[in-house]
């Protein structure tokens, strides 16, 4: 452990990363794991399967991620048993082999109510990408492949627990609140067919000891684990820089700036209706005003309102 500048202050931010650091791990894969099976690249997918002990270790910031999601879990439980559902089945193994396409999976729990059962996959997510999940389409239309890859995980668990209904139980890392989605099987047959497929291709390959093409979604690779052996053809499109802390800072910067019209609009338009109002309580919100008188230096003399809105 080493110390601070400050005297023999113990650097204690310094000591957890690098614990960190040491326990990052990877492990064999020797199956399509529902996890991962929605990929939209079969070729990562070969590479997970044949060269898993070359994929790149986690960075010391993912891993943080990683092993923060553990808490996650057990909260969601909390909550549930507190609410009256019954909770089991926790990391259920599931295994889909009844065609070859060799999937498995833990199931994180089994929720039950009234005599009825549910497999319900637990997510802890950054508070704009919890914000924009709020039906089973926004999973498949999302920015981020890691978020289009989660109904494949909760259709292989309903599967292969022979589940016509099961849910994502989603909490915001931003203010902790839950939120539930349904899926349902019957809405999903074609994709599952679709994924059951993409399996059986995989393990073709992986037979065979031979690789697909390189897939056509290029922003798929800028975070692909097997970037450095896959080698695919990038000419053109710049560095690719894997940080995700960034990568989601500019994709909510990209993503608000539509809203930025309407907040105009409505600061215009509250602004004018509060105009020489004095103070007032609007809801929850304490409203304040006062007119402004401006010199005329470098232009014409004028006042104005100033108001000012507080959240109590």
């Amino acid at each position: 452990m080493t110390s601070s500048d400050q005297g023999n202050l113990p650097d204690i931010v310094g000591a957890i990363r690098d614990e960190k650091e040491r326990g990052r791990r990877i492990y064999p894969c020797h199956t399509n794991r529902a996890s991962e099976i929605g990929s939209e690249c079969i070729r990562q997918l070969v590479y997970a399967r044949t060269e898993w002990q070359r994929k790149e270790l986690p960075s010391v910031d993912l891993q943080f991620i990683f092993d923060g999601g553990k808490v996650i879990e057990p909260y969601a439980i909390g909550m549930l048993r507190d609410a009256g559902f019954q909770v089991f089945e926790q990391q259920r193994s599931i295994d889909i082999d009844g065609r070859g396409e060799k999937i498995t999976g833990h199931l994180d729990m089994t929720v039950g109510f009234e005599g009825k059962s549910y497999p319900c996959e637990v997510k802890g997510l950054a508070g704009w990408t919890w914000d924009g999940l709020n039906k089973i389409e926004d999973f498949f239309a999302s920015p981020r492949s890691y978020v289009r890859r989660y109904p494949a995980q909760l259709l292989c668990y309903m599967y292969g627990t022979n589940s016509e209904d099961g849910c994502f139980l989603l909490l915001s890392k931003q203010t902790w609140q839950p939120k539930v989605i349904w899926m349902h099987l019957s809405d999903h047959v074609q994709y599952l067919d679709q994924l059951f497929e993409k399996a059986r291709t995989v393990n073709g390959h992986v037979e065979a000891g031979t690789l697909p093409g390189f897939t056509d979604q290029k922003d798929l690779c800028k975070g692909c684990d097997f970037l450095a052996i896959c080698g695919p053809p990038l000419e053109g499109i710049g560095e690719i820089v894997v940080d995700l802390d960034l990568e989601d800072r500019i994709r909510r910067w990209y993503d608000l700036r539509e809203f930025v019209s309407e907040y105009n609009g409505l600061d215009k338009s509250i602004k004018g209706s509060l105009k020489g109002r004095g103070d007032l309580l609007v809801g929850e919100y304490l409203v304040t005003g006062k007119w402004i008188e401006r010199d005329g230096y470098e232009v014409k003399p004028s006042r104005y309102w100033q108001s000012k809105i507080v959240k109590l």
